[in-house]
Parts: C-alpha cells; structure tokens; sequence
C-alpha cells in the first residue's frame, strides 16, 4: 500500500513535469517556426528594397539619316554585320570573339513579332508605334542582337551605386526619305539589368526555393542606342570591326 500511495503522490509531478518539457519545447519549435518565417520573408521582400537608379536623359529617338535608299541600306548593313559586330565593352563567360551582335531581317524567324514587340515593350511608346505600323513599312528592317543571352556591360543604370550589368536588343527601322536618302530609327528591345541575386522559387527547379540572378526588365537607354548608331555609321563607311580585328 505504501509502494501505490508513493505512486499516486509523485504522479501529479512527473505528469506536470511533462507538460512543462512539451510547453517548453512548443516554445522553442514556435521560436524557429517564427525565425524562419521571418528570415523567408525578409529573403522574399528584399529585391523590393534595392537601390537601383538610371543616371542619364530620358528616353529619346536616336536616328540616322544616310544617302542610301532602304533596301540598298539593309542589304549593306546585313553584308556588314553578317559575321558580328563587337558593341559595347561587355563581360560574359566566354573570352574572345564570342560575344558578337548579329542582324537577322524582317520576316526572320528570329526577328520578333508583333506579339512579343507588344508583350515585352508595353512601356516604350516608341515601340508600341512601330508595332502599328503596316507590314510593307517594315519590310527593310533589322534586328541586332547578341545570341548567348549571357553578354552584359555597363550602361545608365547603378545597383548600389555601382554601374549595374546592363544587355538589349536592337530594332532598326528604315524608313524612305526624299532624295533616295533613308532614315534610320533605332529601338532598344528587352532592355533589362542584371542585379545580384533573389530568393524565391522557379518552375525550372522543382518545388524548392532557391537564389536565382535578379533579371529585371527596365526604361530604354539612350547611350546605348547612339553607340549602335556610331556603329551603323562605321559599317556603312567600310570601317567597322571584323573578327579578329
């Protein structure tokens, strides 16, 4: 009878004793349920923070006017770039001549159509116009691009106060003029930044989250558009780069 009055006396103990260890260890699981959801938060809500800023005019038309007419103008400049051009100084993964803008023609497979134009530049207005205009307008135009994707250099925008890795695309829209002269309108297309990295989750990479490049799109530049223009210049002079050079 003594062992069972001994029993009966230290069970109330051993049993709060219990739910103060389960209390204290809810505690501790809440704490770093807590942590960790304020650690994915603040991961999550972070690219919203960073201090990006363009240094530079606004956005204006950048055009040539050459004394070709449009189809003798694209005909040279495809001949011209037809083994790339180097624009810009850019670094990427590879070394060497790699990295080359090429030109593909209206009606292209690669050329983008209205679609994406429409899709991707809803704010550029000049793009928005060039869209509207009718397919015989367009039939002499180009489309400058660098085809790794992975080819980036220095522009008008800073990340943290440093210049941010900048890329685009190029449109290049000829126009006839009087006196057999062209007029060439030059358009930047996808014009995005590169800065650092973001948390969060890809349809390329399972259910997990993860770090991916921080890729965002951005307002067209304007120094960029005049160095293509400087280029066009030198390719319709005879005195543009070629590889190797």
């Amino acid at each position: 009878m003594r062992s069972n009055r001994r029993w009966s006396y230290n069970w109330p103990v051993r049993r709060r004793r219990q739910i103060e260890g389960r209390s204290v260890v809810g505690v501790i699981v809440l704490a770093l349920a807590l942590a960790a959801s304020g650690t994915l938060a603040a991961l999550l809500l972070y690219p919203r923070f960073k201090r990006i800023e363009k240094r530079g005019p606004a956005p204006s038309a950048v055009i040539l006017t050459i004394p070709q007419k449009p189809e003798a103008a694209s005909a040279t400049l495809s001949d011209a770039f037809r083994d790339g051009v180097r624009l810009f100084e850019g670094t990427g993964s590879a070394s060497g001549n790699w990295y080359r803008f090429r030109t593909a023609r209206f009606g292209d497979p690669i050329f983008p159509d209205d679609f994406q134009l429409k899709t991707w530049s809803r704010g550029d207005p000049q793009v928005r116009q060039y869209v509207e205009l009718p397919t015989n307008r367009k039939k002499d135009d180009l489309y400058l691009f660098e085809p790794t994707g992975d080819y980036y250099w220095r522009s008008e925008y800073f990340y943290r106060g440093d210049p941010a890795r900048f890329r685009s695309s190029f449109i290049l829209h000829l126009e006839p003029q009087a006196n057999d002269q062209t007029k060439i309108d030059i358009m930047e297309y996808l014009p995005e930044i590169w800065v650092g990295e973001e948390f969060g989750w890809s349809a390329h990479a399972g259910p997990l989250p993860g770090f991916f490049h921080d890729i965002r799109m951005v307002a067209p530049t304007t120094a960029d558009r005049t160095e293509v223009a400087k280029k066009i210049e030198e390719a319709l002079a005879g005195t543009h780069d070629t590889p190797g050079r």
